[in-house]
Order: C-alpha cells, then sequence, then structure tokens
C-alpha cells in the first residue's frame, strides 16, 4: 500500500509518499537518505558523500537528487518542504523528541533560511489521542492543555503538541493527517500489536 499525499496536498514538484512497506523503485539518479533513529532530537544536514545518519531522528537537503526517508510507527512523521529555496526534510517526532526539544532544534537548523513561513509543513498519519494512553508522570512535561483525562486515563495529544511547537517557532502553512495509524489496520502501530514493522515515508523532488 502506497499512499501519495502529493496530490492532496496540491504539490508543485514536490511528492510525499507514505507506505506499510519499503519502496525500492523511484526515479533514476536519485539517492535515498535514511537515519538510524533514536528518539533524539538530532537534525541532521544531508551531506552528498553520506547516504545513512546515525542517532539522528530529522534530515534536511537542498539536494534535489536526495530522496529522504522516515519510518514510524505511530510517531509523528512530520515532513517539511520550502519551494520557494529549495529545501526538504522529515522529522520523526514521539513524546521523547518533542520533549527534548526537536522542533526547536529543526527551527535552528534552518536558520539560514529568512522567513521560516516561506516552509511548508505536513504532519503524516500517526496515532490519534484517544488511542494513546500515558502514565500520570507525563504532566510533567506537557500542559495539561495536550491531555485527555477520562477515568483516571491520561491520553495525550502528540499533534497537538507539534502544531503548537512549530507554530511558536514561526512555521504557519501546518497541514495535519487525520489518519490513526492504531486504527486503521493497513498501517503498523505499535501501540496496536508492538509490531517491529514499521511504515515508510519519503520526500522528494520530482
Amino acid at each position: 500500500m502506497i499512499i501519495d499525499f502529493s496530490k492532496e496536498l496540491q504539490l508543485d514538484k514536490i511528492k510525499i509518499l507514505f507506505s506499510n512497506e519499503r519502496i525500492k523503485t523511484f526515479p533514476p539518479k536519485k539517492k535515498i537518505i535514511n537515519m538510524n533513529q533514536t528518539h533524539s532530537s538530532k537534525i541532521s544536514q544531508v551531506s552528498n558523500k553520506t547516504l545513512y545518519y546515525k542517532s539522528t531522528d530529522g534530515l534536511l537537503s537542498n539536494n534535489i537528487n536526495h530522496i529522504l526517508e522516515i519510518s514510524v510507527a505511530d510517531c509523528l512523521p512530520i515532513f517539511v518542504y520550502n519551494q520557494k529555496k529549495f529545501c526538504i526534510g522529515v522529522v520523526h517526532a514521539g513524546w521523547k523528541g518533542l520533549k527534548k526539544g526537536i522542533i526547536s532544534n529543526l527551527s535552528q537548523a534552518l536558520n539560514s533560511y529568512d522567513n521560516l513561513s516561506d516552509f511548508k509543513i505536513f504532519i503524516g498519519p500517526s496515532i490519534s489521542q484517544k488511542n494513546y494512553e500515558v502514565k500520570k508522570d507525563f504532566l510533567e512535561y506537557f500542559e495539561r492543555e495536550y491531555f485527555l483525562i477520562i477515568d483516571g486515563k491520561y491520553y495525550l495529544d502528540l499533534k497537538k503538541i507539534a502544531v503548537k511547537q512549530l507554530a511558536l517557532e514561526g512555521f504557519k502553512d501546518i497541514e495535519v493527517s487525520k489518519i490513526c495509524t492504531y486504527e486503521n489496520h493497513n498501517f503498523h502501530s505499535f501501540r496496536r500489536n508492538g509490531t517491529e514493522k514499521r511504515m515508510r515515508g519519503y520526500i522528494y523532488y520530482e
């Protein structure tokens, strides 16, 4: 299963794909760049020599021949793109990354750009709040506004946290997918069944 979000987002020359398995066929001359995600807050600027980044949860590239890959199974796959001054990026954000400041680090990594409002953000399919139960201790990490409390159980809204953090950094054009990876059985979900399989997301210039 491959979902092409490019049409839904009305993108020009930028491709965003989401799949339940690794895509192996891409246009010629393209290089796939991926990372060993560790729930860190590290953002790496991709060079032309390195195709794999260790202990990294975000990639940025200005090369039209790069395909950036991200893997998730409930966490937020955040796609970043600027069509005025070409740049693409992917950010893997779970509660740990959001707590550690990965969104702030994304903003800092893009400080060479005059205006972050030129960037567009797409938060792909991820777990919905009603299916993301956490411990009460999480109130020490995030404001109460991000929690739904039912019968003494706490449910965290990762998407809302990310959107708020992105907006505070100066990103204005933010789209959020309504698809829940937990509820949709076409998607891999760690919370649903503890799977080791991962969804794959890709962003590149056509």
